[in-house]
């Protein structure tokens, strides 16, 4: 039996809205079926991944807009978001940008472009994302020089207060809506050093990392507390991206990350957390961090992101029997093997697989484990959309009990 729409009807979970499931997965209660995320910030499409999809279901992808340039991730055209996008609605303090700007007019490729921090940018021919090819600290030799040399975006005031309306718009629509300002204050610390900068630094020169991550600390907090004074009462879910870990391991060791990053990433949480106590904090962090997700417990973390399971110590069993009391997961679909190298059936199997292991007792928002990449075809995307519904929309309670019961054990 279905209702109007072609959702099937199920009495459990028939008035669960996606806010609903996304509060109910956060808060590990499994009666409200699985939620799940696609189509913005960390789940957004690619602009190819986004033009395959269009084409494959007939629609026009319209005038496309940057979610993140740096990311060629998009918009979703209305048609796409209204069939496949998923229970969250993700905005952020930068403003959407036309996929047509700065082309070489001879090649078509994308040219260099300088963002609000100093960082200069080129898309390579053969390239998906953005490659830095300037670091504005990069040449800085103290302390005293990265500050003198440091620079940050002005607080976008009307764009946050453009920003309130939209909110509104989609907790009244029903949705669970996030926020994020920009990366965070490790990852930054290459991004303006340099990577080579940024590892030696690490490594013989913790004064320039502290000096590097107080600045970016500061500028974090100040942006923070001014979406929050706009946003919070409507915000569900504040993200910080902090890409800790390699496909093997973790970029820096355990002792750096809670001598230098955590004390300060533990600061930025308990603003938050004061000046919004509902907002819930997403962290962001690709790779192999298994060896840091209790200290990201310690620092406030609800909800961890992208539980990538082709890497090192991320195996989903493992991490929802050990962190699965303490944490929300998000993610956890592979976009590096499944999505793009499997078939349909095999998505379907492998998302099942997800939700049954991560999904045990609630607490799991269903998601690729990064935004979809364009070696994903559309059938694999859609495939995965289907599935996700059918959870969503129907009660899961013998399933997550049985899968618990099972880890338990």
């Amino acid at each position: 039996m279905t209702e109007r729409g072609g959702e099937p009807k199920h009495s459990a979970c028939q008035a669960a809205s996606g806010r609903e499931r996304v509060l109910a997965a956060i808060g590990n209660d499994p009666e409200r079926g699985v939620s799940w995320d696609l189509g913005y910030g960390l789940t957004s499409l690619t602009r190819a991944a986004h033009e395959r999809l269009c084409r494959h279901l007939g629609v026009d992808p319209g005038e496309q807009l940057y979610w993140s340039r740096m990311l060629q991730t998009v918009y979703p055209a209305k048609e796409i978001e209204s069939s496949v996008c998923g229970d969250v609605r993700m905005v952020t303090i930068r403003a959407p940008m036309p996929v047509s700007l700065d082309r070489d007019p001879q090649t078509g490729e994308e040219e260099e472009y300088t963002d609000d921090w100093g960082i200069t940018r080129r898309l390579s021919s053969n390239g998906l994302y953005y490659d830095i090819t300037r670091s504005p600290l990069a040449d800085c030799r103290s302390p005293k020089e990265c500050v003198d040399a440091f620079t940050s975006p002005r607080i976008p005031t009307d764009r946050l207060n453009r920003l309130v309306d939209r909110v509104k718009d989609y907790r009244a629509r029903g949705f669970a809506v996030g926020a994020s300002c920009f990366a965070g204050i490790f990852e930054m610390v290459f991004w303006l050093r340099g990577y080579k900068n940024g590892f030696l630094d690490f490594a013989r020169a913790p004064a320039m990392v502290e000096t590097v991550m107080d600045n970016l600390l500061e500028v974090q907090v100040a942006f923070w507390s001014a979406l929050l004074d706009r946003l919070g009462a409507w915000l569900d879910i504040a993200l910080l991206t902090e890409d800790l870990g390699t496909q093997t391991s973790l970029v820096i060791s355990p002792r750096q990350f809670r001598s230098l990053v955590k004390p300060r990433l533990k600061h930025l949480i308990d603003v938050i957390k004061t000046r919004s106590p509902d907002t819930r904090v997403m962290l962001h962090s690709c790779g192999a961090v298994h060896p840091l997700i209790g200290d990201f417990i310690d620092t406030g973390v609800d909800i961890l992101n992208p539980i990538q399971p082709g890497a090192a110590g991320m195996d989903p069993e493992g991490l929802k029997r050990e962190f699965g009391s303490d944490l929300c997961f998000h993610g956890g679909i592979d976009v590096q093997g499944t999505l793009c190298h499997g078939t349909p059936d095999q998505v379907i199997e492998h998302v099942e697989r997800c939700v049954e292991v991560l999904g045990a007792g609630g607490g799991y928002i269903a998601a690729p484990s990064h935004c979809i990449q364009p070696d994903v075809p559309p059938e694999n995307v859609l495939a995965m959309v289907e599935r996700l519904k059918e959870y969503a929309y129907s009660t899961v309670r013998k399933e997550v009990r049985s899968s618990a019961e099972r880890l338990a054990g």
